[in-house]
């Protein structure tokens, strides 16, 4: 005789069930077998145990990992339970419900949450030292501007660790290293460690501003960076700035592939954002930026550019605390990548010239994530 599946019994015993409460009276012959089943059904729970079972072996597992496979390609610590239900409730609803789905979970918490690893990179810090007039730096700098990098990079899934501290003795200071075409650094950077991020810590020029008669004009160089080369494997930065909350983001930012807000190499970026994939740093959700020297119009207690219009009429609005503007910090409002600046940074990290820097992979959960980004 042909054996029918465990889902066919199960929905034939519930039928028995129906079927013997409404004839109990009539039907002699099953009159027995009503009865046991009328003592059955008063446990409800061993029923509903047995349609567990018989769901749990053959649909959770698989609607488990369909549904991690989905989400998998997100960069998000947890899933958002509305997300999911939605999917669940999309593909899934005609085997169960989605309230039931979450009781039978043995972990029911696990399915709305993923593992999140982070790339970790190496850094190998170069500290400069000039003869003639030392500057020696203390390693906590070193290590909090790391935690600097890494508060700015989990939204990436990046990490950085120091792997090690050197002292290099050299004349230059970063203004000369662009001198002679910028060869100055292209020399220097033959001190690159292969497969490492190289950051070279280097003094300012003594003098910063020149007098012209009336005039007085001041400068300092913060840092530089290729924008994802493989030309050099370095991020110059100054002592000065070590340990500053947005100019080693933001070199670190070109090294893994973003432009400045309000580039203009690829063409300028109209107000509305139009063509923003072609023009500008070619990321969508980056607002155009007219950059700084419309800064007049710049409130920084609002956070807001004001007054500014294109040649089309329409208002700019630049995202004034990007780690890639050259605005001014905002008023008790903290630097931030966009969404699409974070997806660059990750794919960069993903690149050719840049996935055999990683050394290791950090599992994060929620509370370690909590805590980076509070501390």
């Amino acid at each position: 005789m042909q054996r029918s599946s465990p889902y066919i019994c199960l929905l034939s015993l519930t039928f028995l069930v129906f079927s013997c409460r409404k004839k109990e009276a009539t039907v002699e012959k099953d009159e027995h077998l009503c009865e046991t089943l009328e003592d059955t059904t008063g446990r409800s729970i061993e029923i509903q145990n047995l349609y567990d079972d018989i769901v749990t072996k053959d649909t959770i597992k698989i609607i488990s990992e369909q549904i991690r496979n989905n989400f998998s390609r997100r960069r998000t610590l947890s899933y958002d339970e509305k997300a999911v239900e939605d999917y669940f409730n999309e593909n899934f609803s005609s085997v169960l419900s989605f309230d039931r789905f979450k009781k039978l979970l043995p972990d029911a918490n696990s399915i709305l949450k993923k593992e999140r690893w982070l790339a970790v990179f190496p850094v190998r810090v170069g500290v400069i030292i000039r003869p003639e007039a030392p500057n020696y730096i203390d390693e906590k700098r070193i290590h909090h501007s790391i935690e600097i990098l890494n508060r700015a990079f989990v939204g990436a899934d990046i990490q950085f660790k120091v792997v090690q501290i050197d002292t290099l003795s050299s004349e230059h200071t970063i203004e000369n290293l662009k001198e002679n075409g910028w060869q100055n650094y292209l020399d220097f950077s033959d001190n690159d460690l292969k497969d490492t991020i190289n950051l070279y810590v280097f003094d300012n020029e003594a003098k910063l501003c020149e007098e012209d008669g009336t005039s007085i004009s001041c400068g300092r160089t913060g840092g530089f960076s290729y924008t994802l080369s493989s030309f050099t494997n370095n991020i110059v930065l100054t002592k000065f700035e070590l340990g500053d909350q947005k100019v080693i983001v933001h070199e670190f930012g070109h090294f893994f592939g973003l432009h400045h807000t309000f580039d203009k190499q690829y063409g300028e970026t109209t107000a509305d954002n139009y063509f923003c994939e072609q023009t500008g740093d070619k990321i969508c959700d980056t607002p155009a930026d007219p950059g700084t020297a419309y800064e007049v119009y710049v409130n920084y207690t609002r956070c807001e550019m004001e007054g500014f219009f294109d040649e089309g009429g329409k208002e700019y609005h630049p995202m004034i605390n990007n780690f890639m503007s050259y605005y001014k910090p905002c008023y008790m409002k903290p630097y931030r990548f966009s969404d699409g600046q974070y997806d660059v940074i990750y794919n960069a990290a993903k690149s050719r010239i840049r996935k055999d820097f990683v050394i290791d992979y950090l599992l994060l959960d929620e509370e370690k994530a909590q805590a980076i980004a509070v501390n």
